[in-house]
């Protein structure tokens, strides 16, 4: 079953968002992203729910209403989408390998096992004392041929051994973290807009653990494999992938064990007081970018409207609306929210004021309440991207939705049309002489084999009281 969300923000909302100053500097440097973006992904807005609602077989809202009695819905996008999902599953069920892992043909050879061949080739030299000086080079160019062979040999065997125990490594991490029920979910947004999968996603799962000699349920964040709502994925104009932009937001909904666990992180300063905030003044949760003054906002009645499930409610008890950004800023932005130093590998860098990082920072209700640098070794992006048809230079690829879109559009008005004919020429109008029905009751419904009760034609012109046209 596919699993969609919306939480697409309309330019509406975006508007009243900008009214609302946000509370720290750092929250008021990046908002202005956010608009943009937003207006940015707005004219794919409606392409996106009318896939949505096409992989369900159903007419949007504001369509239904105008169609009468006549619900004809020909599926056409449907059928081929599962199909396309059939497929999917079909080649995940024969527990098909998501990759395969091989070692270069010609390793790279460490440079103690070049000193190693050169010591022992000049140890026999020193015993061969009774070969001449061509000899003896001609003796060392063999040896070291034939060694090198060898040593290329054991390398390699070495290598596929290893590269077969990280295979089992990566293998056993994605089934920790959910990857083919995330992997599906992916597929099903491709075909229909954009598939976004996300690495890692924290998220809190109670386990249990052996504590003061008893079993304790403690809840701990764990890394997992997760599916995006394209509607909750926002990327800069610039963006040809989800790493070469200038930003990437995404926007989700987190618990109070998640503030729990960012104040953990956060250095002491501005980011535990703000934290601290929340939980003591919003301990039910907020929803802040699905409210303005008390009222339901754009987004909250988007939510409604995209929401191919039952409809998404504007605020969820406990949860809090969040922006996470992965942008890049200069160093004296984290030291200016307690964050001094990083550690990259087994070292701990300290961050300079002049310098751009990579960076994640979450917003909640205006306020900065985590940011730390990109902990990627090359600074990635946690996310990454599909289009069923990519377009070059685009992050947004042509949907099947978009392909499709003209031959359904059309095929459902012919079947509309010819249902509406059909009615027509099967259906029987009466056609009914009032006056000759002042002492019986005019009847309501025609039928087979029924008698009628009428007054004389007064007119004198034989007429019937009842006519039947088709």
């Amino acid at each position: 079953q596919m699993m969609i969300e919306s939480g697409a923000l309309s330019p509406e909302k975006v508007i009243e968002l900008a009214k609302q100053p946000p509370q720290d500097e750092l929250a008021r440097s990046l908002m202005p992203m956010f608009c943009e973006a937003v207006s940015n992904k707005a004219p794919l807005h409606r392409e996106m729910q009318e896939a949505y609602w096409a992989a369900q077989s159903k007419f949007p809202p504001e369509v239904q209403c105008k169609l009468g009695e006549i619900d004809a819905y020909v599926g056409l996008f449907a059928r081929q989408m599962s199909t396309y999902m059939a497929w999917v599953i079909d080649r995940i069920s024969q527990n098909t390998k998501f990759f395969t892992l091989e070692p270069t043909p010609v390793p790279d050879v460490p440079e103690k096992y070049k000193v190693a061949v050169v010591n022992k080739v000049m140890t026999e030299l020193r015993a061969l004392t009774s070969l001449s000086t061509a000899d003896a080079l001609a003796y060392a160019k063999q040896r070291v041929t034939d060694m090198k062979a060898e040593i290329y040999n054991l390398l390699y065997k070495e290598s596929v051994k290893a590269s077969d125990r990280m295979a089992k490594k990566m293998e056993d991490v994605m089934a920790e973290g959910d990857f083919r029920s995330a992997y599906i979910e992916f597929h099903a947004d491709l075909f229909c807009s954009l598939g976004v999968l996300k690495y890692p996603a924290v998220e809190f799962v109670p386990r249990l653990r052996w504590k003061n000699n008893r079993v304790v349920t403690v809840v701990e964040p764990v890394s997992k494999w997760r599916r995006i709502s394209p509607f909750d994925f926002y990327w800069s104009p610039d963006s040809k992938n989800a790493q070469d932009g200038r930003y990437i937001i995404e926007h989700t909904r987190v618990g109070g064990e998640a503030l729990h666990w960012m104040k953990e992180q956060a250095p002491e300063g501005i980011l535990s007081a703000t934290i601290d905030y929340l939980l003591t003044n919003r301990p039910t949760g907020t929803a802040w970018l699905s409210t303005v003054g008390g009222q339901q906002s754009q987004f909250a009645q988007l939510q409604a409207g995209t929401s191919l499930q039952s409809i998404v409610s504007a605020h969820v008890p406990g949860t809090y609306d969040c922006l996470i950004f992965h942008t890049r800023l200069q160093g004296y932005w984290l030291k200016a929210y307690g964050v001094k130093s990083y550690k990259d590998g087994k070292s701990t860098i300290d961050v300079a004021d002049d310098k751009m990082y990579a960076v994640e920072v979450w917003i909640v209700e205006n306020y900065t309440t985590y940011i730390s640098v990109n902990p990627h070794p090359t600074g990635k992006r946690p996310y990454w991207t599909g289009s069923f048809d990519p377009i070059p230079g685009s992050l947004y690829g042509n949907s099947a939705w978009r392909k499709l879109r003209g031959h359904e559009i059309m095929y459902r008005s012919g079947m509309r049309n010819y249902l509406k004919c059909t009615a027509f020429e099967a259906g029987v109008i009466s056609e009914i002489d009032r006056s000759r029905f002042t002492t019986h009751q005019p009847p309501k419904n025609i039928g087979p084999w029924m008698m009628l009760q009428s007054d004389p034609d007064y007119a004198g012109g034989g007429h019937p009281a009842l006519k039947l046209h088709r």
